[in-house]
């Protein structure tokens, strides 16, 4: 952005004004990610409907799931778990550090 701006007195993204006072610096992440606490299997149509397709598909596909709420994800992650279904999870609330971790998790699954 401080290579942009001089060009350009708008934001690439969205095209507001801007100046060199509207950046912010983010602090340096420092705070660990911690896993979500095991959750016991809840009874749930919509992840019974997840796990029984996932069961149809190839082992060996890859299927994304998504979901506005991370605690819903720690419902599905229960139930893949009791199901045996190998799964990365990645969420907004892990740090810089776990999200690479998990993308690289991710990618060699992928392989």
């Amino acid at each position: 952005m401080e290579e942009y701006l001089p060009r350009s007195n708008s934001c690439p993204l969205c095209r507001h004004n801007i100046n060199p006072y509207s950046l912010l610096e983010l602090p340096p992440d420092t705070s660990e990610w911690v896993e979500p606490e095991e959750v016991p299997p809840v009874k749930s149509a919509k992840i019974a409907e997840l796990i029984k397709y996932l069961k149809v598909f190839d082992p060996n596909d890859k299927t994304l799931v998504f979901s506005q709420f991370t605690s819903f994800l720690d419902h599905v992650a229960a139930g893949l778990r009791e199901e045996g279904i190998q799964f990365c999870r990645f969420d907004g609330s892990m740090n810089s550090k776990q999200v690479s971790l998990s993308t690289h998790s991710l990618a060699q699954c992928l392989m």
